[in-house]
């Protein structure tokens, strides 16, 4: 899968490239590890669903915290919006 993703932070703006692979077993999951590529440059990072909708996210020895929102409706809209909260070097 492939994402084209526009990032704001206070007034600026950057667009980034997120390609992987998630197959069915992990699409299920509740924690894990998933490798991708962003904007060309291989990554790995170690995921948990804390709760519905929000998940922990260790990257690099950074943490953040992503809360997406939850549908429960079978026909739902796919993600548009994320809140992601974490470090800053």
């Amino acid at each position: 899968m492939k994402l084209r993703l526009k990032l704001h932070a206070g007034y600026k703006t950057n667009e980034h490239l997120l390609a992987f692979t998630l197959n069915a077993e992990a699409a299920k999951a509740r924690q894990g590890r998933l490798q991708f590529d962003l904007d060309g440059k291989s990554r790995e990072i170690d995921w948990a669903e804390v709760s519905p909708g929000i998940y922990s996210i260790l990257i690099e020895s950074r943490a953040f915290e992503v809360e997406t929102p939850v549908h429960a409706e079978p026909n739902a809209q796919p993600l548009r919006a994320a809140a992601i909260r974490g470090s800053r070097r």
